[in-house]
């Protein structure tokens, strides 16, 4: 459920900050931005945790 809210918070940030003039901010679709923030990770009320946790680069490395 987290990494489904912050695809659709990260997706309303990409729409929304991505416009670079006023042609480009009117081509925006603002209705879909409501649409991703409203499911985003701010939605549900609940505190939102979401964190990388290393395991001393056993399996992965940042």
């Amino acid at each position: 459920m987290q990494i489904a809210q912050l695809a659709r918070t990260m997706a309303a940030m990409t729409l929304a900050y991505y416009p670079r003039t006023a042609a480009e901010n009117d081509a925006v679709d603002w209705a879909k931005v409501s649409a991703f923030a409203a499911g985003g990770i701010s939605s549900s009320g609940a505190g939102f945790d979401f964190n990388f946790t290393g395991d001393g680069c056993n399996s992965w490395c940042h």
